[in-house]
């Protein structure tokens, strides 16, 4: 009966020490990606990043209103213009259209260099930060939360330390 005792209080203690391991860990979350875009040099980078955008923006949708120009000159022409005259137009719709595609994807290649660019700095920096932060605080680990593709289901806001 002894015997018997022994081995389940044995097998209770240590079925139950990964569980007071877990109780004593200390865990942090953080959403990275908002700590990092909202410091002062994040602010800085946005407003570069939203000029830059705003430039290219305006470039594309000034290409766009010459395409939709061509299209109706060939919708008002369908009866009086001659059929080299509507071929010639059409030739030009799908040049214009074929530009604009790659303008779309050239730009956006730009804008997330110039993103990675701008923000790349002013990351590495936090997550320096972050780091000796978590040394410091004794953290055993942090939670990224700025992801929302992330596995993370749930988070106790009393540990977000962003």
């Amino acid at each position: 009966m002894r015997l018997k005792l022994s081995i389940l209080l044995v097998a209770g203690l240590l079925i139950s020490a990964p569980c007071l391991r877990a109780q004593l860990s200390n865990v942090a979350v953080v959403d990275f990606e908002g700590a990092v875009v909202q410091s002062a040099d994040g602010k800085k980078a946005s407003d570069k990043f939203n000029a830059a955008a705003q430039a290219k923006q305006t470039e594309i949708e000034k290409r766009q209103k010459e395409l939709e120009d061509q299209q109706k000159k060939l919708q008002n022409g369908a009866r009086t213009l001659s059929d080299p005259a509507k071929a010639e137009i059409q030739r030009d719709i799908d040049r214009r259209t074929t530009e604009l595609k790659r303008i779309n994807e050239d730009a956006e290649k730009e804008l997330q260099a110039l993103r990675d660019e701008l923000l790349r700095p002013i990351a590495e920096r936090a997550t320096r930060l972050l780091q000796a932060m978590a040394v410091e605080q004794g953290y055993t680990v942090v939670i990224d939360v700025s992801n929302p593709d992330n596995n993370v289901l749930w988070a106790n806001p009393k540990n977000i330390i962003t």
